[in-house]
């Protein structure tokens, strides 16, 4: 078998870029800006955690006034489609008696 890694030239390669990555890890500077990265990494995520709680909160929101909605459209609408609603017919009963229309002979 002839692994690409263990070709000499290809792992001095390597070994020399480990090399450089310890060695810039001990500068002040490098630190810094790992340490800086880390920070705005978790500063990153926790936004992104509270803009999905607020979207998954909205669209909780959405579907409870979408049910509500079909809901009160349900109590509102009459049993049979043929009468009208109840609001009509509470306006008419106001103005006749319950005995029905009275005749006046005057």
């Amino acid at each position: 078998m002839n692994y690409w890694i263990l070709d000499k030239k290809v792992l001095k390669k390597w070994i020399v870029v480990a090399a450089a990555v310890l060695l810039a890890l001990r500068l002040y500077i490098v630190q810094q800006l790992l340490a800086a990265f880390l920070i705005f990494s978790a500063l990153f995520a926790c936004i992104a955690v509270v803009v999905l709680i607020l979207f998954l909160l909205d669209h909780a929101w959405q579907v409870g006034v979408t049910r509500a909605e079909a809901y009160v459209r349900a109590i509102g609408r009459p049993a049979d489609p043929s009468r009208e609603p109840a609001e009509g017919v509470a306006i008419r009963r106001r103005y006749q008696s319950l005995h029905g229309p009275r005749h006046n002979p005057a």
